[in-house]
């Protein structure tokens, strides 16, 4: 007979989903949602109610989750409600049945394969009364954003988000003892030429770097810069995946 392996939890549950309180309109609990103990939110006369799928107690967690702290692995995830693979993969199946978790996969480079991540859909904020501070565009993005700036900041390494130089916005600046590097974050190849162009001819860095989200995008980046620019240019900038970026910096 299979024996259920419970994995235990690195933070209790309980404690992650309390964190979205701050986020609630109105302040009711999460955790009482996610459980099914609130079957409904009161909502203004003029707002059209939002029916919530019928899904299990713990793809509602899950979801929950993912709203309170995203950018999590899929194992993270899992790990935090306690449930082993096949539980865990269950639950986020029901989520993403009932429309309301996304699942996106790259590969960063990093040895151990594919990176998933879990997204919540407009629809899975409505039902929680939340504001969509993720609507499905921009999330991998996001998050690649996200991954920089934490790798540096614990290599002690000033990085900002979407800092603007000499008015113009890059996705992020690192800066070092009297050096300064844009950092772009390539999801796709559209538009890395214009950002090349703004972030060396406009905003005026010599030294730029294009973060790419997997193998394909970095191969389209290349050959794009390449057929754009000349090698003087192209001497100043460098595109990756996001391990060989953060192992060379630091």
């Amino acid at each position: 007979m299979e024996q259920k392996q419970i994995v235990q939890a690195i933070t209790p549950a309980h404690d992650i989903l309390e964190e979205a309180k701050s986020h609630c309109k109105p302040r009711i609990s999460l955790l009482q949602m996610a459980e099914s103990k609130v079957d409904k939110v009161n909502r203004p006369e003029q707002s059209k109610p939002v029916t919530e799928p019928d899904i299990d107690s713990n793809a509602k967690k899950l979801v929950m989750l993912t709203i309170s702290s995203p950018f999590l692995s899929t194992s993270g995830y899992y790990n935090l409600l306690g449930l082993n693979y096949r539980y865990g993969n269950e639950a986020k199946g029901n989520a993403i049945k009932g429309k309301l978790l996304i699942e996106h996969e790259f590969h960063s480079g990093k040895k151990g394969g594919k990176t998933v991540l879990l997204e919540p859909t407009k629809t899975a904020f409505d039902i929680f009364k939340l504001p969509p501070e993720y609507v499905n565009c921009g999330f991998v993005h996001r998050y690649l954003q996200f991954k920089v700036k934490e790798g540096m900041i614990a290599k002690g390494i000033k990085a900002t988000i979407e800092k603007t130089v000499n008015g113009k916005a890059i996705d992020l600046v690192v800066e070092g003892d009297n050096t300064m590097t844009a950092v772009e974050i390539a999801v796709t190849d559209r538009h890395e030429v214009v950002n090349l162009r703004k972030d060396i001819f406009q905003a005026g860095f010599t030294n730029v770097v294009i973060v790419c989200k997997d193998k394909d995008v970095l191969s389209a980046v290349k050959k794009k810069l390449s057929s754009a620019f000349d090698s003087d240019i192209l001497s100043k900038v460098k595109c990756c995946l996001l391990a060989e970026f953060l192992e060379e910096n630091g």
